[in-house]
């Protein structure tokens, strides 16, 4: 597959989810429709008849990614999909820290960072997805936070301790990253404190 001349690249650039809608579903949804289109200009465009193409996702596209449903969207594709998993940014965030994901005996709960107001932290909550920075919200001084940012790659960031007291610098690391970067991937997990 040859790269996308820079004339055509507008034509493939990624929206971005309408944020203002009050129907998240619906929102995400629209979104993905956008994104199937493009998936399916690209293909038409971009691979010869019996030709091949591949989606490079950070970390495993069965664990909070969109990218199979969105290829699911492409109606009447002639294609056969084949998932490679990779690491998840679960596992490179336990690795960069040295720890294990749970606790002997306990489970591991993972959610989203806007689910996580409405759930709680349970005994360890992995937290994917939190472009809002709940856990800033938090105020349990039993709580211990791993997070990392761009894991796996050499820009990756990792702060670990007590919530309470790295909360604001994981903010202020984020925002400054982003600010680097134009764009942040971070993952994080929050553990009650034993004892």
């Amino acid at each position: 597959m040859s790269p996308i001349p820079p004339a055509a690249a507008s034509e493939y650039s990624v929206p971005k989810r309408d944020a203002a809608n009050p129907d998240y579903g619906a929102g995400v949804h629209n979104w993905h429709d956008s994104l199937a289109a493009i998936f399916a200009r690209l293909i038409a465009a971009e691979v010869p008849d019996n030709g091949a193409c591949a989606f490079l996702v950070w970390g495993d596209p069965g664990l909070y990614d969109s990218t199979i449903r969105i290829i699911d969207r492409l109606d009447g594709a002639a294609f056969t999909v084949e998932i490679i998993p990779g690491i998840t940014a679960i596992q490179a965030l336990t690795a960069a820290h040295g720890i294990a994901l749970n606790r002997i005996g306990e489970p591991v709960h993972i959610t989203t960072g806007r689910k996580l107001g409405d759930e709680g932290v349970r005994s360890d909550s992995v937290v994917m997805l939190d472009g809002q920075t709940a856990f800033a919200a938090l105020d349990n001084p039993d709580l211990d936070i791993f997070w990392g940012a761009y894991l796996g790659t050499p820009d990756e960031i990792l702060i670990e301790g007590p919530l309470m007291e790295v909360r604001d610098r994981i903010v202020e690391t984020r925002k400054a990253a982003r600010a680097q970067h134009g764009w942040i991937m971070d993952t994080y997990l929050l553990r009650k404190r034993e004892g």
